[in-house]
């Protein structure tokens, strides 16, 4: 019945370690559990790492737990100023502890102590309280400092990012970033030149946590020659569960941004697979820009048949018909929850794509052959019988318009049918984690 009608080919939608390591990894150990990130994550961070001063030792209860970078031996910038001892950082309150460590460093208080100090008062924050490096590129050491306030009722924490600029041969309070709203401490994670322009760049991570998973909105601040301003385009706070890393994939010093997410801690979330976000440096722009997505392989089923509608909509439909012909016929998939219900209406829904597919490819004996075994593998009654209703609409009205208006019949179908057609495909039977299917991503092509 499709030898007569053109398929249309038209795409249209959508860190002075002072503790010893044995406290480090214990706690990595158990604050990682707590929130159901990789313990794999230090080891997977990159060798090249940041001029910090870290400190191991027992972070808040409640901080949020991020894998920390490795130590390196420590900043060879100049000292805006000669250390003096027995300078000590008193008792304030929180509000006021931004001008105490300015007055500290003023007089002459190190690094070493201030970091100490911190510890002592618990302030300080994880997994990088204080950092010494050239931040401004005049050669001489800045401070940044991560604090978190004690009365703070988040979890994690509220707090602050302090940025201390050495300017004529005195520190100033240049950069002074509170918690947003409902977010925790904003933390140091990695803090060294990331593009080779003889300036560090600090990146920041302002942790957020639900009951089972914690996301992160992380910054990339650079000097702008008055100030800092975030280098990161876009956000970060869709990832779940991330571990921070900075890439140098061609080994030049140009470090990448990937945010690699460890999931949701929830049973709710569905079958999941690991999601990476990698931002690269545009020298052009001088900012980390247009994210790449990767997914990591999945058996389930359902991956497949996402991957498979993905690839569809990319025009790669020889790769799309080799994934939904897995969905159908491949028995080492593997179901979320209820195989019996599930894998039916998926190699229904798949064949019907097949057949879709190759009126895309101008095939119409092949796209007849996938009608006719959808039809006779999914007769009345049986599950999946609806998407074999959702094709003879198509075909239906596929005469009179080719595959534009076939696929607005199928679409009024699904939008008439979404229990039916919709609801097998989405969350509502594969968990939070996994994306709601819309009439428009039944049938694309207009």
């Amino acid at each position: 019945m499709f030898q007569n009608s053109q398929p249309s080919h038209r795409n249209q939608p959508s860190g002075l370690v002072r503790r010893g390591l044995v406290l480090l990894l214990t706690w990595l150990a158990v604050s990682l559990t707590a929130c159901n990130l990789p313990t794999g994550g230090p080891e997977e961070a990159p060798q090249a790492s940041p001029t910090v001063s870290i400190r191991a030792g027992a972070p808040p209860a409640s901080q949020t737990p991020i894998a920390p970078p490795l130590p390196t031996p420590a900043d060879s910038s100049p000292l805006c100023l000669p250390f003096k001892e027995g300078i000590s950082l008193p008792a304030t309150a929180f509000a006021e502890t931004p001008q105490a460590i300015l007055d500290f460093l003023n007089a002459g208080g190190s690094v070493a102590a201030l970091d100490e100090a911190l510890y002592q008062a618990n302030m300080a924050n994880q997994p990088i309280a204080v950092g010494a490096i050239d931040l401004t590129g005049d050669g001489v050491q800045d401070v940044a400092v991560s604090i978190y306030d004690q009365a703070s009722t988040l979890v994690p924490p509220a707090g602050k990012l302090l940025i201390y600029v050495c300017q004529e041969g005195v520190y100033r309070l240049l950069h002074h970033q509170p918690s947003a709203e409902t977010m925790g401490a904003p933390g140091i994670r990695y803090l060294q030149d990331l593009n080779q322009d003889g300036l560090a760049e600090l990146v920041a991570g302002s942790p957020v946590c639900g009951a089972s998973t914690c996301f992160e909105e992380v910054k990339i601040l650079g000097w702008t020659g008055a100030g800092f301003e975030n280098l990161l385009v876009g956000s970060t706070i869709e990832i779940p569960s991330p571990v921070i890393n900075l890439l140098d994939s061609q080994g030049d010093g140009i470090y990448d941004l990937e945010l690699a997410g460890g999931g949701f801690g929830s049973v709710g979330a569905g079958p999941q697979r690991s999601l990476s976000m990698v931002w690269a440096y545009n020298p052009a722009t001088a900012r980390w820009q247009d994210p790449q997505e990767r997914l990591e392989s999945s058996n389930y089923r359902i991956h497949v048949l996402q991957d498979a509608d993905q690839s569809a909509l990319g025009r790669k439909f020889e790769q799309a018909l080799l994934g939904y012909g897995q969905v159908v016929d491949d028995a080492s998939l593997v179901d979320w929850n209820e195989p019996e219900v599930e894998k039916p209406n998926l190699a229904a829904y798949a064949l019907f794509k097949i057949g879709l597919t190759h009126l895309l490819l101008d095939q119409p004996d092949l796209a007849q052959a996938a009608f006719d075994r959808q039809e006779a593998d999914f007769p009345s009654g049986a599950l999946g019988h609806a998407y074999v209703e959702l094709a003879e609409a198509f075909q239906e009205a596929f005469p009179a318009g080719g595959v534009p208006n076939g696929c607005a019949a199928a679409r009024q179908y699904a939008a008439d049918h979404p229990q039916e057609v919709l609801v097998p495909l989405s969350s509502e039977m594969f968990g939070y984690a996994n994306p709601d299917y819309s009439p428009q991503d039944i049938c694309p092509w207009e």
